[in-house]
């Protein structure tokens, strides 16, 4: 069983590794975000009615 030590522990540890990922996250979706418009700025615009 998990004890209540552990309880507390294990959100602790997801939050710090989150928060050291954070900053690669934000530069994936930055690039990410980019790469679309870049590609959407290639395609030939076509009236939206």
């Amino acid at each position: 069983m998990i004890s209540d030590r552990d309880h507390v522990r294990l959100p602790a540890t997801v939050a710090v590794h989150a928060a050291s990922l954070l900053p690669y996250t934000f530069t994936a979706l930055w690039a990410f975000f980019r790469l679309i418009s870049r590609s959407l700025a290639l395609c030939p615009r076509t009236p939206v009615r």
